[in-house]
């Protein structure tokens, strides 16, 4: 894993953590992370975990103490 895709996955994770703890909206979380374009966040986001950052969010407001798997 080069630079770029390290700590690209480390914004990722932040942004997963995010979701998992109420975060307001998934573009706060996107430009908390600062993923520019913001087009590509979810994308990016959904090939990493699995799930889209929607569905995290949702699964958060069902289950306030979170999960730390998708």
């Amino acid at each position: 894993m080069g630079p770029t895709e390290y700590f690209r996955a480390r914004r990722l994770n932040g942004a997963y953590a995010d979701l998992l703890n109420g975060a307001k909206s998934i573009s706060e979380v996107a430009l908390r992370g600062e993923f520019n374009p913001l087009s590509r966040f979810a994308g990016r986001y959904k090939t990493h975990f699995g799930e889209s950052p929607k569905t995290t969010r949702d699964r958060a407001k069902f289950n306030p103490k979170g999960s730390i798997n998708p």
